[in-house]
């Protein structure tokens, strides 16, 4: 559509006052053009009104021989100059450009690419991931995708929190009542395995609450390198790692660069040292070494005894990224909870003369809510992501059964049940904009209608069936004659399958997986009012090749759309 809207904007110039800027826009209502010019900005230089000017443009457009290339009407109304392009020659354009790049369609070589690091998911480890991390991990991915399609270079980057009091309240209750347990034993996921030690803490804690005192003590034996404490930090620390790996594959999350808090520390107080000296932090009442705002709380960022915070590791990572990994924006995933941690960050960092104080941003996502009752975990508290996975799945399998169940072997129902269990999680999540709480709901999440993940699965693989029985049109040589396009809702699928490129490029500035999915969606729901509406290969032979030629295009966005949103199709539903 810019294209379009490129070449008639040149000629349309021709007829316009010498310098005088403008750009066509897409109309508020379909009805009303494809592009339309206001004229209430001509108003004062031509001393005419809006309704002439879009009038007399008008006149002196329609016979221009070069305009009705692309333009089938021009239409002054009301003070706008709308114009309706021609279905064949937008589809010429489209559809060439769709078969020419493929799943490339959209992307952009921005010339001088950015090298983006986005830090996303960043657990504690002694625990599993739960359902806060799958929405983080979730948006981090979609967002690095959507970055790359736009031709930035994106460096994945997660901080594992592997160090700190909450690490030491699960070291101190397997040193005291796990013995010789291990996952392996008890036959427990290891990174579930760790958790049940860490709950443990807190239940034994409630009854004798000088554990918690123990606990910072072994965190001052763990940072003065007592050799006991590190080989236990270390063993269950591999343990959680183990399991972490294996809901990272089964999520399809990858990440560049792992940084390790506890590899980290302590050169962020070698910063807080040097911050002191020149006055950016001091010393406050209780004897924490603090950053004083006066429009924020204080920031402690070192206690009073010497242990390290989260903020003595994001001082110098912050650093080390920028100096070592070579980017010109670092992106920070983190829930909304931590909004008031990174302002105060980000003006740390201006105030200590980092020069990348103004390249760092924070995308801040909201809470996952679930149904009261659905979906307890296992440790009565918030639900891990295998949980979620796993009864996804299930339901997912027994939506299959219910259709398939003599047809599928149970290793294909499985197959099939994880990538449509995947793509309703994955949609559910990306579909709502991040600052917005989810209230998540399974079921829904599953419905093959509406605005879910497999009912885009299924329209994928609807499409995919018409072709499978279009044996009779494959190696034809019959040309495609685009000018048979000439519905309205031929129009309608081919002007939005235009706007893919504009829809990424609003998703990558705006950092709004959301955007996509919703275009994917609508695309989704444009396919079907068509499938209903038109014949396609109980067509003429002409028009059904060229209505072929029109939703394969639509099969390739839909598959490219999705698969940056990190979800599968299924040649069969």
């Amino acid at each position: 559509m810019r294209q379009f809207a490129e070449k008639i904007k040149k000629i349309v110039t021709r007829e316009l006052p010498a310098g005088f800027k403008f750009d066509l826009v897409a109309p508020p209502d379909s009805a009303l053009g494809d592009l339309t010019l206001p004229c209430f900005a001509l108003v004062k230089i031509l001393k005419q009104s809006p309704i002439q000017v879009a009038e007399d443009l008008r006149q002196k457009l329609a016979g221009n021989a070069e305009l009705k290339n692309m333009v089938a009407d021009i239409k002054a109304e009301g003070g706008y100059l709308n114009f309706y392009l021609r279905s064949d020659a937008l589809a010429k354009e489209v559809l060439g450009e769709i078969f020419k790049k493929k799943e490339k369609y959209g992307a952009k070589d921005l010339g001088k690419k950015k090298r983006v690091m986005v830090e996303y998911v960043s657990p504690n480890s002694n625990k599993p991931l739960h359902l806060g991390h799958i929405r983080n991990a979730l948006l981090g991915e979609a967002v690095s995708n959507i970055l790359e399609a736009r031709g930035h270079k994106v460096v994945r980057a997660s901080l594992v929190n592997d160090r700190g009091i909450h690490i030491c309240k699960s070291m101190l209750a397997y040193k005291y009542w796990g013995k010789s347990d291990s996952p392996e034993k008890s036959g427990i996921k290891s990174d579930h395995f760790v958790v049940k030690y860490y709950t443990m803490f807190g239940e034994r804690a409630k009854q004798n609450p000088e554990l918690e005192g123990e606990a910072q003590e072994m965190l001052k034996l763990w940072e003065a390198g007592d050799k006991n404490t590190f080989a236990l930090w270390k063993k269950m620390n591999a343990w959680v790692y183990k399991g972490w790996r294996a809901t990272y594959g089964t999520l399809g999350v990858k990440f560049d660069v792992l940084n390790y808090e506890s590899k980290l520390y302590k050169k962020g107080k070698e910063i807080i040292s040097r911050g002191e000296q020149e006055k950016v932090f001091m010393a406050d009442e209780k004897g924490n070494i603090v950053a004083k705002f006066s429009d924020l709380p204080d920031k402690v960022v070192l206690r009073a005894d010497g242990t390290a915070v989260y903020a003595t590791t994001d001082l110098y990572l912050a650093k080390e990224r920028f100096d070592k990994c070579n980017i010109d924006k670092l992106i920070y995933v983190v829930g909304v909870e931590q909004d008031l941690h990174f302002r105060q960050l980000f003006q740390i960092f201006s105030r200590l003369g980092f020069d990348f104080a103004d390249k760092v941003y924070h995308l801040n996502y909201s809470l996952v809510h679930l149904p009261e009752g659905r979906l307890k975990s296992r440790e009565g508290t918030k639900v891990d992501a295998d949980e979620i996975v796993e009864k996804l799945s299930a339901l997912a399998a027994e939506e299959i059964k219910n259709r398939y169940e003599t047809l599928l072997s149970p290793r294909e129902i499985s197959r099939r049940a994880k990538i449509i269990a995947l793509g309703a999680l994955k949609f559910y999540i990306v579909s709502i904009k991040p600052d917005s709480a989810i209230n998540f709901n399974p079921k829904e999440s599953l419905n093959f209608t509406g605005k879910t993940g497999p009912y885009l699965q299924y329209v994928y693989a609807r499409i995919n069936s018409i072709f499978k029985k279009a044996s009779k049109y494959r190696n034809n040589k019959t040309r495609i004659d685009f000018s048979l396009l000439n519905t309205a809702i031929d129009k309608k699928l081919i002007v939005n399958l235009a706007e893919f490129p504009e829809v990424l490029s609003g998703a990558a500035e705006n950092l709004n997986p959301a955007e996509l999915a919703n275009y994917l969606y609508n695309l989704a729901q444009d396919f079907s009012g068509f499938y209903e509406s038109e014949k396609i290969l109980k067509a003429e032979r002409d028009v059904a090749a060229v209505r072929l030629a029109l939703i394969s295009a639509v099969k390739i966005v839909l598959e490219r759309g999705l698969a940056l949103l990190g979800i599968k199709t299924l040649e069969e539903m």
